[in-house]
């Protein structure tokens, strides 16, 4: 797998029902009293976090694929956790990724976000790069 900044999977377990607007009003609101530039738009099923000019996409993915991968990523990462069966069954998730951030100048928001996300409702965040669950 080729190297994303910021690259994570939000998965949405069967019992969680949060739409791709919910996220970006939730984000409006933590952003709220941020100091910096922030624009938030949502066009075309993508969140685009805009933070003093550098992005950060967020998208929603019900492609059937999902469940599939949400599979292996249960079988492998998962095993044994009382998780797994809710993690193997969700079929829909968000995927981040982001613009280049060579001295992690945004890594932080990019931990807001999934912080952001879990505040929303049940979800497992998979980070491809660190080959495990986020916050199992």
């Amino acid at each position: 797998m080729s190297f994303s900044y910021y690259s994570y999977l939000i998965l949405l377990p069967e019992t969680t029902d949060i739409t791709i607007e919910a996220y970006k009003n939730a984000l409006e609101e933590f952003y709220a009293d941020d100091e910096r530039e922030i624009i938030i738009l949502l066009e075309n099923g993508q969140i685009t976090l805009s933070i003093n000019m550098w992005e950060m996409y967020i998208t929603y993915s019900d492609e059937p694929h999902v469940v599939l991968e949400s599979e292996e990523l249960a079988a492998e990462y998962a095993n044994g956790s009382a998780h797994q069966g809710a993690i193997a069954t969700s079929a829909t998730r968000f995927e981040t990724h982001a613009m280049d951030d060579p001295d992690m100048e945004f890594f932080n928001d990019s931990l807001y976000v999934q912080e952001v996300a879990e505040g929303l409702g049940e979800v497992y965040i998979f980070d491809p790069q660190g080959d495990g669950f986020a916050n199992l």
